[in-house]
């Protein structure tokens, strides 16, 4: 937690409060960095011959990339959560690690958001979409 200054009246306010307490100016909106949640689920592929395969070893990783950089932002097993701080929308790369390499997604994330991968329909075979949910549930 830390101490902010409210844009409408000025006073300091937690900022993790949600409103401020002197003039209820919303705190949570004027906060525009934040934890970036996604969840990764059961991965199905396209393999180079055109079979599907899917991937749930425990031990298979999917790596968040800062797309313009390079750098890893964070990593996960399939059955786990990636969370990162974002200061601002940042384009990234999902990739699966390892032999395959396979690319998941490019684009963009907001921070304070929360995303699972999701598999496109059959007709777009091996494309995946990074959809924003509202709630990450516990169970896969």
């Amino acid at each position: 937690m830390a101490l902010i200054v409210c844009p409408e009246c000025g006073k300091k306010v937690s900022s993790l409060a949600s409103s401020c307490p002197d003039c209820g100016y919303p705190i949570s909106s004027a906060i525009t960095s934040g934890t970036v949640s996604i969840k990764i689920g059961d991965i199905l592929y396209v393999d180079n011959r055109g079979l599907t395969n899917s991937i749930v070893y425990a031990t298979t990783i999917v790596q968040l990339i800062d797309s313009s950089s390079g750098k890893l932002l964070g990593e996960g097993k399939i059955g786990s959560i990636i969370q990162v701080h974002l200061e601002e929308p940042k384009q990234v790369t999902l990739k699966i690690k390892g032999r395959f390499g396979s690319t998941l997604y490019e684009g963009t994330i907001k921070p304070k958001s929360r995303y699972e991968i999701t598999k496109l329909p059959a007709l777009l075979k091996g494309k995946w979409a990074l959809n924003e949910i509202d709630v990450i549930d516990s169970g896969f």
